[in-house]
């Protein structure tokens, strides 16, 4: 149950994306503007893009992995042993190791490991929008002060 609880909660990030994109949107919007001949607005204007490069990048990661959360926990459900539970992690495990996916040092984790893993993937996808808006409130003022 505690996989399917987690594949819920990263399934339903879309609204964390979309408030980076309108960071994203509003900080490039300023600068067509307001375009002065400034570092400081093209140093913010070149952190908002990697930010959100970096929170669009932890999105396909965090959906990815709550497809592979649901699969897992969806299935699950109908084995009653842990062995089977162990035999579809392993084959797991394997798929995305020679996919490239995760490296090899990644295999064998515990399902809480996995799930904390995903934990903090949300929450820096969290952090990612935060850092996003701080450096469009700081583009607005530096914008509105030079007026």
């Amino acid at each position: 149950m505690k996989l399917l609880i987690v594949a819920k909660l990263l399934q339903n990030t879309d609204g964390i994306r979309h408030a980076g994109y309108v960071a994203f949107t509003l900080s490039v919007l300023c600068y067509f503007f307001y375009a002065w001949q400034s570092v400081g607005v093209y140093l913010s204007l070149i952190v908002i893009f990697i930010l959100c490069l970096l929170q669009h990048y932890l999105s396909i990661r965090i959906k990815f992995d709550a497809e592979l959360l649901s699969l897992i926990g969806t299935n699950s459900e109908h084995f009653e042993d842990a062995q089977s539970i162990a035999q579809k992690t392993q084959r797991l495990d394997q798929s995305l190791l020679e996919l490239g996916l995760i490296p090899t040092k990644k295999q064998q984790r515990s399902w809480d490991a996995r799930i904390q893993g995903c934990m903090r993937l949300f929450k820096l996808h969290v952090v990612m929008v935060l850092c996003q808006y701080i450096v469009l409130i700081s583009l607005m003022i530096f914008l509105l002060q030079q007026k």
